[in-house]
């Protein structure tokens, strides 16, 4: 049973709220905050990593489950392994089945957080969900001054400081919900063309992995933008793919990954 559980509600628009209160008068380990204005996934996570009292914690959407004794298992895991962080095997479900969702079989466990950090430069082959320790995302928070919201680039950043990462056999499950923003062709999705950048920029940190690794993956959300301008809106789209060109042009060869990934 977790020492504390924090739930955060960011301006919610149904029960939530009141479900949650219900909860902490309920259970003393439950704790909820309230946003005073709707700050996304990014600012959600924030609040309660930085008023977390434990040394471990782990972040689980409101709309996604995790199997039972998933948090001791992995808790155990790697406090065995002396790792900073163990995550699960990452499922997805929708309302009529589920499904593994990354094949974590081919990789080597515990690998130092430089290792699982490079598998999530282009095509993800590692994930962050799991425990880990506090310090972790409370250095990754206060590292992070970019001007885009991506909570993908903060665990990037967790994983990276990471002395070694486990994994254990307990599944995440992730609902594929194809009306939230990660579903829906919403203006939103523009923010990605930001965080590609911020991607590219990260990945000259490890020389082992060939630049167009994050270069194409970016040059994939440029195309995207441009096949759902339509959804985004036209001139919303114009000017995120303006300053995505001015800033590919300066932190990497946009000229050959067009060439050589056109529409991937």
């Amino acid at each position: 049973w977790p020492l504390e559980i924090l739930i955060v509600d960011d301006c919610s628009t149904d029960a939530s709220l009141q479900l949650a209160l219900q909860l902490a008068a309920e259970f003393s380990n439950v704790r909820v905050f309230q946003l005073p204005k709707n700050g996304g996934i990014t600012a959600a996570r924030k609040v309660a990593i930085f008023a977390a009292q434990c040394q471990w914690i782990t972040i689980i959407d409101a709309d996604d489950y995790i199997e039972k004794d998933a948090i001791a298992t992995a808790l155990a895991k790697a406090i065995a392994e002396d790792s900073d962080m163990c995550i699960w095997q990452l499922w997805r479900f929708d309302d009529e089945r589920a499904w593994c969702g990354m094949q974590l079989d081919n990789l080597s466990f515990p690998r130092t957080g430089r290792q699982a950090v490079i598998g999530t430069l282009g095509r993800y082959s590692i994930h962050p969900l799991g425990v880990c320790k506090k310090e972790l995302y409370i250095s990754a928070y206060r590292h992070f001054n970019e001007h885009c919201s991506d909570n993908e680039l903060i665990a990037r950043l967790a994983i990276s400081v990471a002395k070694q990462v486990s994994v254990c056999d307990k599944r995440y499950f992730y609902r594929v919900n194809p009306n939230s923003i990660t579903g829906l062709k919403h203006v939103k999705k523009l923010s990605k063309l930001q965080a590609a950048i911020w991607v590219v920029k990260f990945s000259k940190n490890y020389p082992e992995v060939s630049p167009a690794v994050a270069g194409s993956r970016a040059i994939s959300y440029a195309w995207n933008a441009i096949k759902n301008r339509k959804h985004y809106g036209t001139k919303a789209t114009s000017d995120a793919l303006s300053i995505f060109i001015a800033q590919m042009l300066e932190h990497g060869n946009l000229k050959k990954w067009l060439w050589r990934y056109p529409k991937q």
